[in-house]
């Protein structure tokens, strides 16, 4: 059989703590925790939050992913961090079957995201956690920093559509290591 792992950034010891658990039980007992790897991903039943400041950046972004295949329906838009912070608590009651995914433009905005799921999953309120991608314009610089901690993806700036896709497939191996959901 396959066992396949999609780390964390950061990886930390937790999770590495988790993986070898998981890979233990899967090779005493042919199987781990209720196959995650199986779970749907589909662009269309995923939910979008589009943050930043700049409208036409935030326009260009949700027309990308959209044109991915995920529903306009679905994506929500922030213009500044509080915004963001708010939609982030709105979602959480949401449906855990729906990848969450934030599409990040200001990266000063990104630690407190950070911190506001650090706390939502110390207080066992994050029941969506949320894939994060840096769709700012200084996107190359930043992978550089260490600001990439803040992110799972960084999208260039004049993006494609084979980067959103390479975005979303990206996202879906990351989503099918997320539990039991």
């Amino acid at each position: 059989g396959n066992f396949q792992v999609v780390p964390p950034k950061p990886l930390n010891t937790q999770f590495l703590d988790e993986a070898v658990e998981l890979m233990q039980k899967w090779w005493a007992l042919g199987h781990g925790r209720l196959l995650p790897a199986w779970k749907v991903f589909d662009p269309s039943q995923l939910d979008a939050i589009v943050a930043d400041s700049e409208p036409v950046c935030r326009l260009a972004a949700a027309t990308a992913f959209t044109h991915a295949g995920v529903s306009s329906d679905a994506v929500l838009e922030a213009d500044d961090a509080e915004a963001l912070l708010e939609m982030l608590a709105e979602a959480q009651p949401g449906d855990a079957s729906r990848p969450l995914v934030v599409l990040l433009g200001v990266t000063a905005w990104a630690p407190r995201v950070r911190a506001y799921v650090a706390r939502a999953k110390a207080e066992q309120q994050c029941r969506r956690e949320p894939f994060v991608v840096c769709t700012s314009v200084d996107s190359i610089r930043i992978w550089n920093t260490q600001a990439v901690e803040n992110f799972h993806a960084f999208l260039p700036t004049t993006l494609t559509q084979a980067d959103v896709k390479w975005c979303l497939e990206f996202c879906r191996l990351w989503w099918q290591t997320r539990g039991d959901a």
